[in-house]
């Protein structure tokens, strides 16, 4: 499913296509050092109970052929 951009989702869109640099970024990677001798089954399966728990944490953004951004709903 597609769903059209909040006012706010808009203008965080547009600060990342407008920006002249790197500055302006919203999709951050991120890494997490884990420690020693941990049940990487668990993480991994808590981290996926909890993204299809919240589905909006899987959706994207997506452009259409007229250039219009929308929401494209991770469930």
């Amino acid at each position: 499913m597609k769903f059209p951009l909040s006012q706010s989702q808009q203008g965080i869109y547009y600060a990342c296509v407008t920006s002249s640099d790197s500055s302006v970024n919203y999709q951050n990677p991120v890494l997490f050092d884990l420690p020693a001798g941990i049940d990487l089954k668990k993480v991994q399966s808590a981290v996926y109970e909890a993204l299809c728990a919240h589905p909006s944490l899987a959706s994207r953004v997506v452009v259409d052929e007229g250039g219009t951004p929308w929401v494209e709903s991770g469930s």
